[in-house]
């Protein structure tokens, strides 16, 4: 019975949370982005599976947050758009630069989540997503 009402609440706020979740790991990225590197820089190989990994979870985010709508163009070209933005600020930076491979990286993250979608669906907690009470897939 508790259970059930967890779920509910969850279900019932999901898309908020969701939403929360991506303004928050948007800001969390791009101070992250544009923030100076003290340590020894990571080899180009991490990076880009940092960039892969991000943009994965970024692109579930912007699934997530509005249930209503399949993930459509205009969804992911803001992603895009929103890494083509981070990759310009960090021109500014003067200990960033512009990566053409660091945006490639972001769309193989968007692509990801595009072909493991199904493998979501079915991943307890983050299915919440295409939970619809009385509809079935």
């Amino acid at each position: 019975m508790k259970d059930d009402a967890l779920e509910a609440i969850i279900t019932r706020h999901f898309s908020l949370l969701a939403r929360v979740s991506l303004a928050t790991a948007l800001i969390t990225m791009t101070i992250l982005g544009l923030l100076p590197v003290d340590q020894i820089p990571l080899s180009d190989w991490n990076d880009k599976l940092q960039h892969i990994a991000a943009f994965l979870v970024l692109t579930y985010l912007m699934d997530a947050s509005w249930p209503e709508t399949e993930l459509n163009r205009r969804k992911v070209l803001a992603l895009l758009g929103y890494g083509l933005t981070l990759e310009v600020l960090q021109l500014f930076t003067g200990y960033r630069h512009f990566s053409w491979l660091d945006l490639l990286a972001d769309a193989a993250g968007i692509g990801l989540y595009l072909t493991t979608r199904p493998l979501f669906k079915r991943t307890p907690v983050v299915n919440w997503r295409w939970y619809r009470p009385g509809i079935q897939d």
